[in-house]
């Protein structure tokens, strides 16, 4: 398998097809409508990088990417149009459903962070300048 084929575990996906399957061991799916992955601070960069290129390039099925903060109340969806090309769509309130139409299903956010605590948004540093979501505000 070239190097860019490698093998990325994925963490949740759905299907609306027949699973198809790299082997008999059943631990490579080829078909999946969406994945969604949690993002961690190690793992960021490669997930919404060389990850997702891998998934453009290589998954024809899919056809929603997602994308859930760890430090932040912020999912992001990049959605597959007829014409091939992926529209990012961000969300960063806890309310709402964030509708899966490929699979007709709807993750609630405040589910998805249910028993979350994330730290203060804004805050004081110490030129006495206030930080909104790592924004510095005069």
């Amino acid at each position: 398998m070239p190097d860019d084929q490698r093998v990325v575990l994925l963490p949740r996906y759905g299907i609306c097809d027949k699973r198809q399957y790299h082997d008999q061991h059943r631990d490579v799916l080829l078909n999946p409508k969406i994945i969604i992955d949690v993002l961690s601070p190690s793992t960021e960069a490669f997930d919404r990088g060389e990850k997702f290129r891998r998934y453009r390039t290589y998954i024809d099925s899919l056809t929603d990417y997602v994308l859930v903060s760890q430090a932040m109340p912020l999912v992001e969806r990049y959605r597959r149009q007829p014409n091939n090309e992926w529209v990012l769509s961000a969300v960063s309130e806890l309310e709402g459903d964030l509708h899966l139409a490929s699979i007709d299903c709807s993750l609630r956010r405040a589910e998805v962070y249910d028993r979350v605590t994330f730290p203060a948004e804004t805050h004081e540093n110490p030129d006495g300048e206030y930080v909104v979501r790592g924004v510095t505000c005069r």
